[in-house]
């Protein structure tokens, strides 16, 4: 025979509704996918006036730069690494390099090439001579590799 139990717990228990779960999933989802996309235009990087450029402190910078290696190794190599340096540190690109390797300059520009975390380092150590200079010659050790055939 089955009583009927009555438990003191029983109003503690959640009300659970298929309905209004499937909202609360769809709008946390909906917040986190909006937050992961809002928060790719913004890459900021705290570097302090003692820092230095260590290239594996900074994992997605040495991703990018290599990716960009990859990319422009069968471009003319003519102001290649000025060029990439330039539009880096600067988003522009001197007139005299563009009119010498059109190609490249448009390439750079297209908005393909880079995904921002090398300009945005460049940005946030802008007060920091000795890390942009460290950052600059990285970037230069790694094209010039292209440019040689060299493994990095």
């Amino acid at each position: 025979m089955l009583h009927q139990i009555d438990l003191p717990f029983r109003r503690c228990l959640p009300v659970f509704h298929i309905k209004t779960a499937r909202l609360h999933f769809q709008s946390t989802w909906t917040e986190k996918i909006r937050q992961s996309i809002s928060m790719q235009h913004y890459k900021n990087y705290l570097i302090a006036f003692s820092d230095r450029f260590i290239p594996s402190n900074f994992p997605l910078v040495m991703e990018e730069i290599m990716r960009v290696k990859r990319e422009v190794d069968s471009f003319a190599n003519l102001f290649k690494v000025e060029m990439i340096l330039s539009f880096l540190r600067n988003r522009t690109i001197h007139a005299e390099f563009v009119g010498a390797n059109r190609a490249l300059a448009s390439f750079i520009t297209s908005g393909y090439l880079f995904s921002g975390e090398t300009a945005s380092l460049f940005q946030a150590a802008s007060g920091n001579i000795i890390f942009c200079r460290q950052l600059e010659q990285y970037v230069e050790t790694v094209l010039i590799k292209v440019n040689t055939g060299q493994n990095y």
